[in-house]
């Protein structure tokens, strides 16, 4: 038997927070913990309360210096070895711009995120925080304890 789902049907697997024209903001998927887990280029939104009692999105990815060089068909260990002798973060959270286009684009979907929670990214567990101009930086955990399967949960 070959089972199919159509886009509406993944749609609604998806925990879909908000949805706007141009995007949809989902839950990320979490494990008992309440630790989510994320893929390198995710993009994430993150809800900003103004002081004149408005939210808005600002829009975010998270990467790597390995991710980076991968994806730039770049030597990852050299560039992990630049990054390192330069005293650079090794993972990061990187603020994404806005445009505005004519043309029609397929909608995109961004993971929600907000100042505290707990993520898994690239075998590694971190906190997301803030940091200076809106943006947002990672702290890592010490994952004494933490175990794969715990991780592997998330799944």
């Amino acid at each position: 038997m070959v089972l199919t789902s159509t886009k509406r049907e993944l749609n609604k697997m998806k925990n879909i927070i908000a949805s706007y024209p141009a995007y949809d903001v989902i839950e990320a998927t979490m494990n008992k913990d309440g630790v989510k887990s994320l893929r390198a280029n995710t993009e994430l939104a993150l809800r900003n309360e103004r002081s004149d009692g408005h939210n808005h999105l600002n829009h975010y990815m998270i990467s790597s210096v390995v991710s980076s060089a991968v994806g730039d068909n770049q030597d990852p260990i050299k560039a992990l070895e630049r990054a390192k002798a330069n005293g650079h973060k090794l993972h990061f959270i990187f603020a994404l711009g806005t445009c505005l286009t004519a043309h029609k684009q397929a909608k995109k979907e961004y993971i929600e995120v907000t100042h505290g929670d707990r993520i898994y990214f690239e075998g590694r567990l971190f906190e997301i925080q803030p940091a200076n101009n809106d943006n947002l930086c990672l702290k890592e955990i010490p994952s004494d304890g933490y175990s794969l399967m715990t991780i592997r949960e998330i799944a």
